[in-house]
C-alpha cells in the first residue's frame, strides 16, 4: 500500500519527539495499517518501539480474546509477527458484553502497570460504536491512564469534504495537557471484514499461536478454576502466581477425572484458570484434537 502523505507528516511529527501514541477509529478505516507503518519507521530510527493492540475479536499481538503489548524485534509486514510480552484475557471476542467490558477496562490498567522503557509505545483502541455509552468510557480511561502525547484520529475517506484530498488531509489541535491531537483519512479501498473473514482471521490466529503447543491433563478436582464450566471447547486464560495472564488454551474435552487443555509449551506453573464464555471455531477444536503431541499433567502452583 502507497503511504499517504499526511500519514508520512504525522509520522514524522511523532518520531521527532516520540512518546506514548493512541490510535482512534472506527472498524476498517486503517488503524491497524497506521500502527504498523508507525511502529516500523520507529523500529528503523533505533527507538525502543511497543505496541498494545486492543482489539479482543481480530487481535494481532496474542490469541482471540486477548489483549496483547508486543516490542518489536524488527521490521513487521504484519502486527501478527511482534511476539506478545503481555497479554490479558477477556473471555470474549467482542465488547457486546458487560464482563468483556469489566475485562477491557480492568486489563487495560493492568497491561499499562507494566514498565517496558519504550520509547515510542503505540496503543491501537477497539472500536464498538453500538454502545456509545461504553466507548465514552473507555476514552476517557485511555486519555487518563495512557496519557498519550499525540492522539491520531483516523477517519473514512467519506468523512472529508469532495474538495479535499485523501491523501494530503490533515488536520491538528493542541491538548489541555500540552498534547497534539491529529486526524487524518485512512486510504481509500479499505473494505470492511465480513463476518467469514474474521472468522477465518480467528481461526488463523489460533491455529499460530498453538502451533507448537501440547495437550495438558488437568486434574478436575483441582481447586484452579475460576468461572463455571458449563461447556466444553472455550478458551482460557492461564494465570501465574503472580496473578498475571502468561498463557491461553482451549479446553476441549477429557475423561472422568481429567480436562484436555491444548495450550503453548508451559513454562510457568499454573496458580488458576480462567475459564471463557464462548465457544471457538470448530476448526481450532480438531487442530488440537488431531495435533501428534505427548500428554502432559498440567503443574499447578500450589500457595505454601
Amino acid at each position: 500500500m502507497e503511504i499517504p502523505k499526511s500519514w508520512q507528516k504525522v509520522c514524522e511529527r511523532i518520531l521527532s519527539s516520540p512518546g506514548k501514541v493512541l490510535i482512534l477509529g472506527r472498524g476498517s478505516v486503517g488503524k491497524t495499517f497506521f500502527t504498523t507503518y508507525l511502529a516500523n519507521e520507529g523500529y528503523k530510527k533505533g527507538l525502543k518501539t511497543g505496541v498494545l493492540d486492543m482489539d479482543i475479536g481480530q487481535s494481532n499481538i496474542g490469541p482471540p480474546t486477548t489483549m496483547g503489548i508486543g516490542i518489536l524485534e524488527r521490521e513487521i509486514n504484519s502486527l501478527y509477527e511482534v511476539p506478545p510480552k503481555e497479554i490479558y484475557f477477556t473471555g470474549a471476542i467482542s465488547p457486546a458484553y458487560p464482563f468483556a467490558q469489566k475485562n477491557i477496562f480492568f486489563g487495560l490498567k493492568k497491561l499499562l502497570s507494566k514498565d517496558f522503557n519504550l520509547d515510542l509505545f503505540i496503543v491501537e483502541s477497539i472500536s464498538y460504536l453500538r454502545d456509545k455509552d461504553f466507548m465514552s468510557m473507555l476514552l476517557s480511561l485511555e486519555m487518563e491512564i495512557i496519557s498519550p502525547k499525540y492522539v491520531v484520529i483516523i477517519i473514512k475517506p467519506s468523512d472529508i469534504s469532495k474538495n479535499q484530498s485523501v491523501d494530503d488531509y490533515l488536520s491538528e489541535k493542541d491538548t489541555e495537557e500540552g498534547g497534539k491531537i491529529f486526524t487524518i483519512s485512512g486510504p481509500e479501498g479499505i473494505k470492511a471484514k465480513t463476518p467469514n473473514k474474521r472468522k477465518r482471521f480467528r481461526i488463523e490466529s489460533w491455529l499460530r499461536y498453538l502451533k507448537d503447543g501440547k495437550k495438558y491433563l488437568v486434574d478436575k478436582s483441582w481447586d484452579i478454576w475460576e468461572g463455571e464450566i458449563t461447556q466444553l471447547n472455550v478458551a482460557c486464560g492461564l494465570m501465574d502466581k503472580n496473578d498475571d495472564y502468561f498463557a491461553c488454551g482451549i479446553l476441549f474435552g477429557g475423561d472422568e477425572d481429567y480436562y484436555y487443555l491444548f495450550a503453548p509449551q508451559l513454562a510457568r506453573e499454573i496458580k488458576k484458570i480462567v475459564v471463557g464464555k464462548r465457544e471457538v471455531e470448530k476448526e481450532v477444536v480438531e487442530f488440537c484434537k488431531m495435533a501428534k503431541t505427548e500428554e502432559e499433567k498440567l503443574k499447578v502452583f500450589i500457595a505454601s
